[in-house]
């Protein structure tokens, strides 16, 4: 018998797994035609499409360029001292206008959109270009100036200068030096200008904390190398080393507060509510929530205001402090009306301590006023305390002080005296000082109303030529009012003689001659401009970042009552 070799018994073969695969690679396959199949789909339909993105995309590019070009046109317009209100609409400069490969339509108005007022100082002009559907908006804020005789460029009071101080600028750290917001002539881009008269840089000591919003720092022609260096400082978003040391001047009493009728031969104190009569007084204190209405002119010796006192300022009134002048324990000075205006000329030193001026009297008897107490906007130009000069009894050292919670709202204008703000007390306005310290915890908000627009701080204006130096006379004018003149009331007229009547000049702000091709006269920095709002906001331009081109070569005048077509070329 044989033996068999035994056999394994086999199990039936996997077909199935085998089934399995071939699915897997015919569905990869198939992703693998569908995938080509969009990815064709796709190059197809870009090939197809690329020139139509092109077209959008030089549509955009055009739209943009013809909308800053008809922004360019809008300022130069404005530099020939447009009447926006002889416009059938005043708020409409353009209409479907045809510029730089776009079509453009400019509108100007005031902040809140509204049609610009005549005598507008500033402006938004707001340019919508098309091309091709493709539409872009741009929007800048002008700042306006009409031309005015050069010798009126300078302001003998300073108020282009939030701070003007001769002898040392001292700014603690936690201390604020910013622009007044609610003033009506605060917008974006103003800002507040730190002016020394001094020549060191060791007077100079501002802590690095020191809170500073849109602050710039002016140093004089004499002044050192190493203060001059200070422009470029952080803390400040400009300024300028000038090429002329600033003046300031004390005053002079004024005539009003001359030859007055006697009222008293002995010192006087009223408690209760009346009215005062103008005149020459020795001492006279106010006080014990007297309320005392003064009107035209007086002089004294001492004034004295305190303990709830009030002092209700009516009309034009003129006080000469023969010596001190003295606010305190809640007293306040306020205003009858919008029109009343009141100027103390002081001897000697000031004082405003726990109280406030310029200001209602519920806030001076509120035990916890501070800054932030002012949430309603009080002309600080209402109020003006001067310091006199020593030829007419001024002392050569005078103390001004503002302290204890004390409300200042009003200018200082006291070269020479030794300005001091402490205790948490704010000032609202402007200060010309000889030493100027504020400690922390204290404002000093300047009010940008005060700026005239057209002095020693802008570099582009009527008192410099284009290489930013003196335009003729204007140092030996400085020179002359410096240190002959005691009277800064009486500069101005002083000024138009010595500046040749204030004529034009060829400086950066002089009128630029007709072209002989056409081009529209106008001035440069009759209408500066600076992005608005994103930018300006983000980089808090000034305005004279944003001046436009003086080669702006296009025919205003006729562009306007045309209606035509323009291109802009940029010399």
């Amino acid at each position: 018998m044989h033996d068999q070799p035994q056999r394994r018994h086999e199990g039936p073969r996997p077909r199935a797994a085998r089934r399995d695969r071939r699915g897997v690679a015919m569905l990869l396959a198939l992703c693998a035609v569908a995938t080509a199949t969009i990815v064709t789909a796709a190059y197809v339909a870009s090939r197809e499409n690329t020139p139509d993105i092109g077209a959008n995309a030089v549509e955009a590019a055009t739209a943009k360029w013809s909308a800053e070009s008809a922004g360019d046109l809008a300022v130069a317009a404005l530099q020939t001292g447009l009447d926006l209100s002889s416009l059938s609409d005043p708020s409409t400069l353009v209409s479907s206008f045809d510029i730089a490969g776009g079509t453009a339509t400019v509108s100007v108005t005031d902040a809140n959109g509204d049609p610009p007022a005549s005598d507008a100082s500033q402006v938004v002009v707001t340019v919508t270009a098309n091309v091709g559907g493709v539409t872009t908006t741009t929007q800048r804020i002008v700042n306006l100036q009409p031309p005015v005789p050069l010798a009126e460029c300078i302001d003998p009071e300073l108020g282009e200068f939030g701070v003007f101080t001769t002898g040392s600028l001292r700014i603690d750290g936690g201390a604020a030096v910013v622009p007044w917001n609610l003033s009506p002539a605060h917008t974006v881009g103003r800002t507040v200008d730190l002016g020394v008269g001094f020549a060191n840089v060791s007077d100079l000591n501002i802590n690095a904390s020191a809170a500073f919003v849109s602050a710039q720092f002016f140093a004089g022609a004499k002044a050192s190398s190493a203060l001059k260096s200070q422009v470029g400082a952080a803390s400040f978003v400009g300024g300028a080393a000038l090429p002329v040391d600033v003046p300031a001047i004390r005053a002079a009493v004024p005539s009003a507060a001359k030859g007055l009728a006697l009222r008293s031969l002995v010192n006087m104190t009223v408690n209760s509510t009346r009215s005062l009569a103008s005149g020459y007084y020795q001492d006279l204190t106010i006080r014990d929530s007297a309320v005392v209405t003064l009107s035209g002119a007086y002089s004294v010796i001492d004034l004295v205001i305190e303990r709830d006192a009030v002092v209700r300022i009516q009309g034009e009134v003129v006080i000469h402090c023969r010596d001190d002048l003295s606010i305190l324990s809640k007293a306040a000075i306020e205003f009858v009306d919008a029109n009343s205006r009141v100027s103390f000329f002081v001897a000697d030193s000031f004082t405003i301590n726990d109280a406030a001026v310029g200001v209602d009297r519920s806030i001076s008897r509120n035990t916890s006023r501070w800054g932030g107490s002012i949430t309603t906007y009080y002309d600080p130009s209402r109020l003006k305390i001067y310091a006199l000069s020593a030829s007419d009894g001024g002392s050569s050292s005078p103390t001004y002080q503002i302290q204890k919670n004390a409300i200042f709202i009003g200018a200082i204008l006291a070269p020479g005296a030794s300005v001091t703000v402490d205790g948490s007390s704010c000032a609202f306005g402007r200060i010309t000082s000889g030493s100027f310290h504020i400690k922390s915890g204290c404002w000093l908000l300047y009010d940008p109303a005060f700026d005239k627009g057209q002095g020693f701080t802008k570099i582009n204006g009527p008192l410099y030529t284009k290489d930013f130096q003196p335009v003729a006379g204007l140092t030996d004018a400085i020179a002359s009012i410096t240190s002959g003149v005691t009277d800064l009331l009486g500069v101005t007229g002083l000024l138009g003689g010595l500046l040749g009547g204030g004529g034009e000049t060829e400086g950066g702000g002089g009128a630029i001659s007709e072209n002989p091709d056409g081009v529209t006269p106008r001035t440069a920095d009759a209408a500066t401009s600076s992005t608005w709002p994103s930018l300006a906001i983000a980089l808090e331009e000034t305005a004279d970042t944003g001046v436009a081109s003086t080669g702006l070569l296009v025919n205003v005048d006729s562009v306007l009552e045309s209606g035509g077509s323009a291109d802009i070329v940029i010399k």
